[in-house]
């Protein structure tokens, strides 16, 4: 097992920091302050953060991921949302349709596909979902009856995908070439029961 070095970077603080993701094309870090609705930015430098942007969206935030042409895809309270290179942002219809309910981790997978949990914010439950959307923006449920979805990542050959149900702290395997992933796709390879928190990723 590899094991790494983490330290705290200095910086501001956040309400609820998460869903760091590495943008490669524009060599910057990202992250969401989820309940404020804002997107951050920053180059990295030797030994913390370089210069950073912050983007206001309103509403709750719950993912932020690079797309193509050097855009950002949100999960913005039920609803996507795209920001051009300008930082214009255009939001999509609602797709969740429980008004309790939010977008909250996902990712895109290497055919770019668009993957993203839900949660209730202040309830915990069996009731929540993963979607996956196409480049059409058409929208498929791939798994329910999950507590709170996390973590979603993918194999470095991009044949896997890995999913962290946070609250009975499982983890969920899957095919990612699979389209439409029925429940019997699904595998449980680990249940995390010894860690001093719920894993998240």
């Amino acid at each position: 097992m590899r094991r790494a070095n983490a330290r705290l970077l200095e910086g501001p603080r956040f309400k609820l920091g998460e869903g760091v993701v590495w943008d490669s094309a524009a060599r910057l870090v990202r992250w969401v302050d989820i309940p404020e609705g804002r997107v951050f930015s920053a180059s990295l430098k030797s030994g913390g953060l370089g210069k950073m942007t912050m983007l206001i969206v309103g509403g709750t935030v719950g993912v932020v991921a690079p797309a193509s042409g050097g855009g950002l895809l949100l999960g913005a309270g039920r609803r996507l949302a795209f920001v051009d290179p300008n930082g214009a942002i255009g939001f999509g219809p609602q797709v969740i349709e429980d008004p309790t309910k939010r977008f909250n981790d996902g990712g895109c997978d290497p055919a770019g596909r668009f993957l993203a949990g839900t949660v209730t914010d202040g309830r915990i439950g069996d009731d929540e979902s993963l979607y996956q959307f196409g480049a059409d923006g058409s929208a498929r449920t791939i798994r329910t009856n999950l507590h709170h979805p996390n973590g979603i990542a993918w194999t470095a050959d991009g044949a896997r995908l890995y999913l962290v149900d946070t609250v009975p702290g499982d983890i969920w395997r899957a095919p990612s070439a699979v389209q439409a992933m029925p429940f019997g796709w699904w595998r449980l390879v680990r249940i995390v029961r010894a860690l001093p928190s719920a894993p998240n990723w």
